[in-house]
């Protein structure tokens, strides 16, 4: 878990959304996927993903995604870095021209 998911301010944001998410489909509401758009169907396993992944860790920057789309997408970043510090090597190759 990178140091960005642990800050105080993204758990309390994450126990928001997944209250807010609770109470829409117990008020009968869809609730959509921010990545795919896909309906995440009630009790399902969801993750609160970020709007922005540079941005704050507010409830602004936050949005429920199913586990399948938010850990595809992160996932290779958190195994690139996971991977870089295993071994110390990076995949980065310099342009030519840069």
């Amino acid at each position: 878990m990178t140091t960005k998911h642990q800050d105080p301010q993204w758990v309390k944001t994450v126990r928001i959304l997944r209250a807010q998410v609770r109470a829409a489909w117990a008020r009968g509401e869809e609730v959509f996927c921010r990545r795919c758009g896909g309906e995440i169907r009630p009790n399902t396993l969801f993750d609160a993903g970020h709007i922005d992944a540079h941005g704050e860790p507010t409830i602004e920057n936050a949005a429920p995604e199913h586990r399948r789309c938010n850990r595809s997408a992160g996932g290779k970043v958190g195994a690139a870095i996971t991977n870089v510090k295993r071994t110390g090597k990076t995949s980065f190759i310099p342009l030519p021209w840069a």
